[in-house]
């Protein structure tokens, strides 16, 4: 699309252009989980974190007054190596995904997730046009690269 200098399209508008172009796959989207995933952002989910380890521990509990001493540890180290290695990825990637669909949902939940940032939005043909929040401007990039100028004019001019 070519560059219309000065021309910004409304909230709403530049939202629903970055709604549509992530919708067609036209945009990248990019979520950092350290920040998606720590108490306060509206991704966050302390059950995802905390309780898969709690069950686990209390099943090798189990383990241990069905089975006695030596399956019990040979039961806790599996539980650790799941919890070591296992878990982390799974709950990354849950938050990235948690973190999309809330930034997607409503405009509001966008704008809840940009100003924690860990969010980028970059044009998949030309990843080097890019936007990171919380300082790059969302607007001026769905304004300049995914908005159509039919949608970016006013209703009464449209008439």
């Amino acid at each position: 699309m070519a560059r219309r200098a000065g021309k910004r399209a409304s909230e709403s508008v530049a939202y629903a252009g970055l709604c549509r172009a992530y919708g067609n796959q036209r945009i990248l989207v990019f979520v950092d989980p350290r920040v998606a995933n720590r108490p306060g952002s509206p991704s966050y989910n302390a059950v995802d974190v905390f309780a898969p380890p709690l069950i686990l521990f209390a099943a090798s509990i189990t383990v241990l007054a069905t089975f006695g001493l030596l399956d019990w540890i040979i039961c806790m180290m599996v539980v650790i190596l799941f919890w070591a290695f296992v878990q982390p990825p799974i709950v990354r990637w849950r938050a990235i995904r948690r973190a999309k669909r809330i930034a997607f949902a409503s405009l509001e939940g966008f704008k809840a997730v940009w100003v924690l940032g860990g969010f980028a939005v970059a044009l998949k043909d030309f990843p080097e046009r890019n936007c990171i929040a919380p300082a790059g401007d969302w607007r001026g990039f769905a304004s300049e690269y995914l908005v159509d100028p039919i949608d970016s004019e006013p209703a009464a001019a449209k008439t």
